[in-house]
């Protein structure tokens, strides 16, 4: 809406009507991801585009992988020097530290974040005192007291965990709100049934998620419904929530996704794990540590590295199909299967991922797998005699797991272990 050329004259512009999309876009080629926020003003001469840019933060921001400078009026590529000065030349704010809103007063705080849901989580019940719930906050560090005295601001961990609607907070949080896709069958050729992103925090909105994924697949498939069955299923679909929340990768300009299928769960967080997938049972490094701490303050998630131990234990309890994961092409995705699943009904696949599992949770609780807790994983009691030994036997040979010298020619006291032990 101005000039190129100095002085710069207000000249009008009609450029970009939806502003909110052009935060993304720009934001999206950001590494680091920056809140960039693009707002129009109507001048008197006309329509201007002003972009507002956060203070530097120590750390140089990369624009489609390459850094610029600004030198006098020209943008230029950043020297080689400059970068490595830039990069040793102190401790960043960690992202999810830093303020997304602030100069806001004590009744747009409230309004902005779920009080009820804060006091619902850490209390177990609701807060009907305003200034009670202010200092609940101010004590949790969810809220922050601008430095002046003048109001309040709002880091982006508590809008992602907090908010009312994210959509109310700056592009940078709002982009990553949970992407949910119901499918009518197996595969992502069938009809879907419903495309949206859910738009409350993730701590506040924790529980309607759960509804949203729980009440359209489990339905009485397998008996997924039936009795304490429902819970271990809604046991492990929790777990696998929090873990692609706390473990996304905040620099991608891409959003957690829940996959709803007829037969299964799929949840797919931006970002590659930091720790192999055949080793993320029992030892797991967080990518957002601070965030991992502020959901266990909250109650919602579990020590480190206990997460998925808690999953593979409901799927061990209840028969069911081994948990799925991969991490490829900047994303990791964990697939849960609905129901039970009897032994014979499992793919070979699935019978070898259900025994690797199944060693690793066995030496995560400080114990060791042998054939007879094999054949209980499965609920098969004396049978498959000669099926289970060679499947092990299969992992070994594949370099999975190892078993004890000294049992070696003994198949009732043979001792399984990962590879790794």
């Amino acid at each position: 809406g101005v000039t190129a050329k100095m002085p710069h004259k207000v000249v009008g512009s009609q450029a970009y009507r939806d502003p909110a999309r052009l935060e993304k876009l720009v934001a999206s080629r950001l590494r680091p991801t920056i809140r960039v926020e693009i707002v129009p003003v109507e001048h008197p001469q006309g329509r201007v585009m002003c972009v507002i840019v956060p203070s530097a933060n120590a750390e140089p921001v990369r624009y489609k992988h390459v850094w610029y400078t600004r030198i006098g009026a020209q943008t230029v590529y950043m020297p080689l020097h400059e970068i490595a000065h830039l990069l040793g030349s102190g401790k960043r704010v960690a992202w999810l530290d830093d303020v997304c809103m602030r100069n806001l007063t004590a009744e747009a705080a409230l309004d902005l974040l779920d009080v009820e849901a804060f006091c619902r989580i850490t209390e177990g019940k609701p807060c009907t005192e305003p200034g009670l719930a202010l200092e609940a906050l101010k004590r949790s560090k969810m809220l922050v007291p601008d430095q002046d005295g003048s109001g309040f601001s709002i880091t982006r961990a508590s809008a992602l965990l907090l908010a009312r609607s994210m959509e109310r907070f700056p592009a940078e949080i709002a982009w990553k709100r949970v992407r949910m896709v119901k499918y009518e069958g197996k595969t992502r050729k069938s009809a879907v049934l419903l495309d949206q992103r859910l738009d409350r925090g993730y701590a506040s909105g924790l529980d309607a998620m759960m509804e949203m994924a729980a009440g359209h697949g489990s339905g009485s498939r397998n008996g997924a419904r039936s009795g304490g069955a429902d819970s271990w299923y809604r046991k492990a679909l929790r777990e696998l929530l929090i873990n692609a929340i706390v473990h996304q990768d905040f620099d991608s300009s891409e959003e957690i996704v829940l996959e709803v299928f007829a037969d299964r769960v799929e949840i797919a967080n931006p970002g590659e794990s930091l720790t192999s997938p055949a080793y993320m049972i029992s030892h797991c490094r967080s990518r957002n540590p601070e965030l991992m701490y502020a959901m266990m303050d909250l109650g919602l998630a579990s020590y480190l590295g206990r997460g998925l131990d808690i999953v593979v234990d409901a799927l061990e309890e209840n028969c069911a199909a081994p948990l799925e994961i991969e991490s490829k092409e900047g994303f990791t995705r964990a697939r849960l299967f609905f129901g039970r699943r009897a032994y014979g009904d499992m793919s070979k696949s699935h019978k070898k991922g259900a025994l690797y599992q199944h060693c690793l949770l066995k030496r995560a609780n400080h114990q060791v797998a042998t054939q007879a807790s094999a054949r209980a994983r499965f609920n098969l009691g004396a049978k498959r005699q000669d099926e289970l030994p060679r499947l092990l036997n299969e992992l070994v040979a594949e370099g999975k797991l190892k078993y004890s010298y000294e049992y070696r020619n003994s198949r009732r006291y043979k001792l399984y272990y990962p590879h790794r032990a």
